[in-house]
């Protein structure tokens, strides 16, 4: 993983792809991060209420794993730039193709947004859609019963089966999803009557797919066919030796 890419750094990016559960965004060719739902400074519905492909935004690095190559991002919004922008510590040397804005203040990014939201005036704020099928929403835990639990975001309330939360049968879910807690879910049934079923298993196996789908991008197509073009001459070797 690149050096320069450290925690606290803003950088410029371009929004390749939006999903339901979060952005990518290519911050030089062929190295992208992840921007999750949850990291827009703000509870959203879905990541395309803020961004767009093609899109030119400005990111915080949150976490960038050489090993896994997992690079995590948060969203910097333009109008709070100077907030959260670290005027007294200057910019790192960054790399060919990495546009470096300069460091973050520590634990800024979040903050400075909400403060906005909440200072605006109540016919500014973002009014959200009803949650849709498919889609993945940040939730919090309201309630705990035998069979689930019930859980709320900003347009709605749902209920989260056991068998949908990913934890061993039998566990204790007052200790392993507490009231109060979040996570993700994706909204799987919408009955007639607004009630929502939503699963924590099928979100976070939605984002591991999405973030090996986005390692699988990364590499070069040329790996598979070297590998094909060494193996074919393995075998032809074989072969003659079998004929002599």
């Amino acid at each position: 993983m690149l050096p320069a890419l450290q925690s606290g750094l803003l950088v410029h990016g371009i929004v390749t792809r939006v999903e339901l559960f979060g952005a990518f965004v290519e911050l030089i060719p062929a190295v992208e991060g992840l921007i999750h739902v949850s990291a827009f400074g703000r509870r959203v519905a879905r990541a395309s209420d803020i961004v767009q492909p093609g899109q030119d935004i400005i990111v915080q690095i949150e976490l960038a794993d050489g090993l896994s190559r997992r690079i995590s991002l948060s969203y910097v919004d333009p109008q709070i730039l100077t907030d959260v922008l670290d005027a007294d510590r200057p910019a790192p040397a960054g790399v060919a193709g990495l546009r470096v804005v300069g460091w973050a203040r520590p634990s800024t990014t979040t903050q400075a947004t909400t403060e906005r939201m909440n200072q605006a005036p109540r016919n500014e704020r973002t009014v959200m859609p009803p949650p849709v099928m498919g889609t993945v929403v940040h939730v919090t835990v309201d309630k705990i019963e035998s069979f689930g639990v019930f859980v709320s975001w900003p347009t709605g309330r749902g209920l989260v089966p056991n068998f949908e939360l990913g934890v061993p049968h039998g566990a204790d879910l007052r200790k392993l999803v507490p009231i109060g807690s979040e996570f993700d879910a994706l909204v799987q049934d919408i009955r007639p009557d607004g009630k929502v079923r939503l699963s924590r298993a099928a979100a976070t196996a939605a984002l591991e797919r999405a973030e090996a789908d986005a390692w699988m991008a990364q590499q070069k197509p040329a790996n598979l066919a070297e590998s094909v073009g060494s193996f074919g001459e393995l075998l032809r070797q074989k072969l003659n030796q079998g004929k002599k």
